[in-house]
């Protein structure tokens, strides 16, 4: 590093703050007022500040001393860069129009963009340095000696970043524009679900399924290699590809209007599906194309069926009714019963629940009641079950304390509204020990109400927020199935303290159970399927992809709709969850361990290049430039 035997370099800021004070006028009058004689008038003062500064600088520059030279022509080009920034800005904007009456854009159009573009990188190149060749003057104000390469490193740092930051805002000014956007995530075209193909094999009467897309799009290809699976899958299912332009007389006779639109009819019945034309757009349409069809297959190839919920007992609830009521609630489990083509009606004593179920009732569905059930109402579920062949879903929870005994025992079912627990498999939600009450399981039976679960095991795994046991009565007949098991480190928490007691024995616990009531033909035979927890099919737990895949397969069950039990082939994106103290972590992890890593490496860094040069000037001090006592002095202070 050059340096030059003078104590005090004769440097004054006043020059700086005249500048600095200048630009901040043209900003006051150009970009704060806009107009009016206010602005005029700080525009002008500014304008002619920032002037005067450049032509006093250059004075400065001339009467330098040696030694001095180096800030004083530094600072001197940069008033010039600051300055021409301003004449390039009164050029490229309405000044000239409102002064003169004309403007640079009308003569030279290319030349006033170009104006426009440079003067914000010429303005900061000209002022952000000036800044650091200041803080450099201000450094050896008491140095012993002048350090010319002090201010060049200052000078240098500061243009360096301009640069930097004039890069970044025409990078970021430069995407916005182009508005260039890459997806490099993962995309796949559903296929069709076991669920889906059972549908079209079970056909018994024609279904058309009709795409309207041009001949060479994308999205067509995409749709016609997913309808290509069903059409070999039975002799009913008909395929039609129309283009609406080149037919819009089929488009008129299904009800379309454009293309993008797919239609499955079924005699008079139609449902229409639209996906849009472009691939970019169409991929999230396209990653649950078979959920789609499904739905729409079942809306049009089963009657309208009605399921019933009991009311009455303050059962679960579609939406929230009141503040103080906190349990999940079961929207989720409405929309697929309407997907699935199901009306949902309300069924109470005032709806004749204590005479009997209705005629039209597909299932009744009893979701967690937090009462006991008349004796006439439990009456009529048992006739509606095994008299007369009828359907019925019960979901309790062990936080009511009952164990529903008039409602089960005839039956051949027993709850136990013990809360059940478990410490090596659960589903974490707040990291609490009450989370071992989420119990999570993967071992089921054979019954056909949870064949696609046994199918997909670990993939696929089912969770019980807060769930009883259920067991079945000795003289029951027929038996019940158990169809759902606990892990078998699972223990009934007596103690309400997330731990297991000397007395809590580890063991397997029945979730939910299956009986079938045979009648005699041609009677259908009844069904019952009772879990051990509501919350199994609240919004909550729903989110899980092996609960949605419960209800669906018990709705199908109970409805008498098993041959399309199975899974509904989706590629949509599973959604990432975090708990609050996960995403704090994430919050701070993500925001303060970068800049601590790059502070950590430069100070390390920087104190190494300082032990090295205090090193070398120590065994050299002829080498640096400076006496020996001038080193000497700058080490103990570094001390």
């Amino acid at each position: 590093m050059a340096l030059t035997p003078v104590l005090r370099p004769g440097h004054r800021a006043t020059g700086s703050v005249v500048y600095a004070c200048g630009m901040g006028a043209m900003f006051l009058g150009q970009r704060v007022l806009g107009s009016g004689t206010t602005a005029w008038i700080l525009t002008a003062v500014g304008f002619v500040a920032v002037a005067g500064a450049f032509g006093a600088r250059l004075m400065s520059l001339a009467r330098a001393r040696l030694g001095d030279r180096t800030g004083q022509s530094g600072l001197a080009l940069l008033y010039g860069l600051g300055l021409a920034s301003l004449v390039a800005y009164v050029l490229s904007s309405e000044i000239l129009l409102l002064t003169l009456g004309t403007s640079l854009d009308r003569h030279a159009p290319s030349l006033d963009q170009a104006l426009e573009t440079l003067w914000p990188a010429l303005w900061l190149a000209g002022s952000l340095p000036v800044l650091f060749v200041e803080l450099a003057y201000r450094s050896m104000r008491r140095a012993p000696v002048f350090e010319r390469g002090r201010l060049r490193t200052s000078l240098l740092a500061g243009v360096g970043v301009a640069f930097a930051l004039v890069f970044a805002f025409a990078t970021v000014y430069t995407g916005r524009i182009t508005d260039v956007r890459w997806d490099v995530s993962y995309f796949r075209t559903a296929k069709a679900g076991d669920s889906t193909r059972r549908i079209v094999e079970a056909l018994d009467k024609p279904v058309t399924i009709t795409t309207f897309f041009p001949p060479t799009n994308d999205v067509a290809r995409e749709v016609d290699a997913y309808v290509g699976q069903l059409q070999d899958l039975s002799p009913l299912l008909k395929i039609e590809r129309y283009d609406h332009a080149l037919d819009p007389g089929k488009g008129r006779e299904l009800g379309v209007t454009g293309n993008g639109v797919i239609v499955v009819r079924r005699g008079t019945m139609r449902r229409q599906i639209g996906i849009p034309l472009e691939l970019e757009r169409a991929r999230p349409e396209l990653r649950k194309l078979d959920q789609q069809v499904n739905k729409t297959l079942l809306t049009v190839t089963r009657p309208v069926r009605r399921v019933y919920f009991t009311r009455g007992h303050d059962e679960r609830v579609f939406k929230p009714v009141t503040d103080t009521d906190r349990r999940s609630t079961l929207s989720h489990l409405e929309r697929t019963l309407e997907d699935e083509g199901f009306d949902v009606v309300e069924l109470s004593i005032a709806h004749g629940l204590g005479a009997e179920v209705p005629e039209d009732a597909a299932v009744v569905v009893v979701m967690g009641p937090m009462k006991a059930f008349l004796p006439e109402e439990a009456a009529a579920l048992q006739r509606y079950v095994q008299q007369r062949g009828g359907s019925v879903l019960v979901a309790l929870d062990p936080e009511v304390g009952l164990g529903f005994e008039g409602l089960l025992a005839p039956l051949g079912l027993a709850f136990t509204p013990t809360l059940l627990a478990n410490d090596l498999v659960h589903w974490r939600r707040t990291g609490q020990a009450s989370d071992r009450a989420n119990v999570a399981t993967v071992s089921f039976g054979t019954h056909v109400s949870v064949s696609t679960l046994a199918k997909l095991g670990m993939q696929a795994p089912v969770v019980f927020i807060g769930a009883g046991a259920l067991t079945s009565l000795p003289d029951a007949k027929p038996a019940a199935e158990p169809v759902i098991f606990s892990d078998a480190n699972t223990w009934a928490d007596v103690e309400p303290d997330f731990e297991p007691g000397p007395t809590e024995e580890r063991t397997t616990f029945t979730l939910a159970s299956a009986v079938s009531f045979a009648l005699p033909d041609p009677q259908p035979a009844g069904r019952l399927l009772v879990v051990a927890d509501a919350d199994a099919f609240g919004d909550v737990a729903m989110q899980n992809p092996g609960n949605r895949t419960l209800f669906a397969d018990s709705l199908h069950w109970l409805s008498r709709d098993e041959t399309i039990v199975g899974e509904v082939a989706s590629e949509e994106d599973v959604p990432l969850t975090h708990s609050k103290k996960q995403d704090l972590a994430w919050f701070y992890l993500t925001s303060f361990l970068p800049p601590a890593s790059v502070l950590i490496l430069g100070t390390l860094f920087t104190r190494r290049r300082r032990a090295e040069r205090a090193r070398d000037e120590h065994l050299n001090p002829q080498h640096t430039g400076r006496p020996p006592e001038a080193a000497a002095t700058e080490r103990k202070e570094a001390v």
